[in-house]
């Protein structure tokens, strides 16, 4: 796995820590998960000054488009070979509002699978 960070060191996310952890867990171990072959990548950008973002990057099997409107629906898988009961993404999303941010799939990305989490900070 890669990090890349344009966040100084000392740059502090005033948050429900355990809620912000479980969702990075969540988008890489669906990375893990999908990516047989390749890299991950860990991203951290602020955008604003109001804003940062976490970006969850694979060069895994992807989501095909026509999945893509599916994915944060609960219970929704996109195949019924792999583990999990179809409710981390639409959970981590749902944590990323109630934090008062998003978590979206990049629709620009096609390496592989890409989620951008932001916070307002």
């Amino acid at each position: 796995m890669t990090k890349r960070s344009a966040l100084p060191d000392t740059f502090t996310i005033n948050s429900d820590q355990e809620k912000v952890r479980r969702i990075l867990t969540e988008l890489l171990d669906n990375a893990n998960k999908f990516t047989q072959h390749g890299s991950i990548t860990l991203a951290c950008s602020q955008p604003d000054a109001h804003t940062v973002k976490m970006t969850v990057s694979d060069t895994g099997i992807g989501i095909a488009e026509a999945d893509r409107q599916q994915i944060f629906a609960q219970f929704s898988k996109i195949d019924d070979f792999t583990e999990g009961v179809g409710l981390g993404l639409p959970l981590s999303k749902r944590t990323a509002k109630l934090l008062g941010g998003d978590l979206i799939l990049d629709p620009h990305y096609r390496n592989g699978s890409s989620f951008i989490f932001t916070l307002r900070i």
